[in-house]
């Protein structure tokens, strides 16, 4: 079971659900988190532009302002809901794999930055955990960091620090070591500041189902949080089935190719079976295609990923010089111009 979990700063900008899209494609999660969407009311058309996958199911916190919301979403071919709720703070959904045999709940939290209503989002928090007594998973921007380490500037223990590392403890949940960052959070600045504010909080009940799992730092690419993520454990579920992406149609010269493709084709047979027999081959052709022609797009996502991730790593140690600022800005935008066709 794959989660990306992230706090994505507004998905009001077109540029910036192309580059959100591109994020969590790469990943191929089988469910999405988003916090401050900053979306009044979520529609299935925007839905598709922030996730590839056709089958999304979702439910979602709306903002009340120019501020917060959550979104939750689900590949429908591979899960059922089974019950979900909207809190203050949390949406909460109960999952159950098409095969029946894994049943979870999980929990996409956005925690208040006031000291002043904290009681009620632990109250929130608590009764949904307590709900189900099954595999358990509370992810999401907590608003709040659990030791003075989590910040990259010199802080002392706060009650509001202790309050949160109780909970956890009598929650019986599990806060997983994170990879591939310290931090989750920056201001973005020259004299960086930065915090650990995003993560995964497992039951027990998880870590039996899932043994090994972990969480992972992914590269931030448009917000001032990195996603995180909850990677696949090392169970083999089968051969992933081939799926037609339609962001292929914007790639140009993709759709003279098809016709290309399909005029070549010679078959015997009468009707159906025409039919059948030219898709299949269509769809061999096709795997060919991604293999070769993606393989270049691939590539440079592979490079620029990786350069945004070591960019944000040597800013955990020092500060950021205005010089590497401006690189890694380019190499956003050479994500955008990338993703745009231009």
């Amino acid at each position: 079971m794959i989660i990306i979990s992230w706090n994505v700063r507004g998905v009001g900008s077109k540029q910036k659900r192309r580059l959100i899209k591109e994020s969590v494609g790469r990943r191929n999660p089988d469910v999405l988190y988003f916090q401050e969407t900053k979306v009044p009311f979520f529609k299935d058309d925007l839905m598709a532009t922030l996730w590839k996958a056709k089958d999304a199911k979702w439910v979602s916190l709306n903002t009340t302002g120019s501020a917060g919301g959550i979104l939750v979403a689900w590949k429908s071919s591979e899960w059922d809901l089974e019950h979900s709720w909207v809190g203050v703070f949390s949406v909460s959904v109960i999952l159950q794999d098409k095969s029946a045999k894994f049943q979870c709940l999980i929990s996409a939290v956005y925690g208040p930055t006031l000291n002043a209503r904290r009681s009620e989002f632990w109250d929130e928090l608590t009764a949904s955990r307590q709900s189900f007594s099954g595999p358990c998973c509370i992810v999401g921007d907590f608003s709040i960091t659990r030791f003075p380490e989590e910040h990259s500037w010199s802080r002392k223990p706060s009650l509001a620090m202790t309050v949160f590392s109780d909970w956890i403890e009598k929650q019986e949940l599990v806060n997983l070591p994170l990879l591939g960052a310290k931090f989750t959070w920056t201001n973005g600045r020259l004299n960086s500041i930065l915090s650990r504010l995003d993560r995964f909080l497992v039951s027990p009940e998880w870590l039996e189902a899932f043994p090994s799992v972990s969480q992972l730092a992914l590269p931030r690419t448009t917000s001032d949080h990195c996603p995180i993520l909850l990677p696949e454990d090392d169970n083999d579920w089968g051969p992933k089935p081939f799926r037609f992406n339609s962001s292929w149609l914007l790639i140009e010269g993709f759709s003279k190719q098809i016709s290309e493709w399909w005029s070549s084709f010679q078959v015997e047979g009468f009707g159906g079976h025409g039919l059948l027999a030219k898709l299949r081959l269509l769809k061999n052709n096709l795997k060919q295609w991604k293999k070769s022609i993606l393989h270049k797009r691939e590539n440079e996502m592979d490079f620029i990923l990786p350069e945004l991730q070591k960019i944000d790593a040597d800013s955990e140690l020092w500060t950021m010089s205005s010089e590497v600022l401006g690189q890694r800005i380019q190499l956003i935008q050479s994500i955008s111009t990338r993703d745009s066709g231009k």
